[in-house]
């Protein structure tokens, strides 16, 4: 134990631990990619419920290697994840709630009564890349 406390020295100031710590939750996702959301047209970007029934939402990440197509209704999420294979998305909310579903072999995806307003996809990728969408509202 003596070895190791000299190891480790003194205690340092803990004033700004708080922000430090801040800072190195911060990089908990620095390997994932983001997933940026193609083509918005003006009527999709008060988001994806109003008058129309469903909207086409396609992310795709930078190097083309995934690419994410979701369909929104008023009570379904679904989608494919195309070019990479996937085991698992995620949806969060800004609020932290998330659920998850699998992904079939095909990349198919489906989420009943997801959460409604403002949220963002994360996909488990089986190379063991995780990739998350913008925020999006639904």
């Amino acid at each position: 134990m003596r070895a190791l406390a000299d190891a480790i020295g003194e205690p340092g100031d803990s004033r700004d631990l708080v922000e430090r710590s801040q800072g190195l939750l911060s990089w908990i996702d620095v390997d994932a990619e983001l997933a940026a959301l193609l083509d918005r047209s003006a009527d999709e970007l008060a988001g994806t419920r109003g008058t129309r029934s469903a909207a086409v939402l396609e992310f795709t990440i930078a190097d083309r290697s995934c690419v994410i197509e979701v369909t929104t209704s008023d009570d379904t999420l679904r989608g494919q994840v195309l070019g990479a294979r996937a085991d698992e998305i995620i949806v969060r909310s800004t609020d932290g709630t998330t659920s998850s579903t699998p992904v079939d072999d095909h990349g198919f995806f489906s989420f009943s009564n997801p959460p409604h307003g403002t949220i963002r996809l994360e996909c488990a990728l089986v190379d063991d890349r995780r990739v998350h969408s913008d925020w999006f509202v639904f």
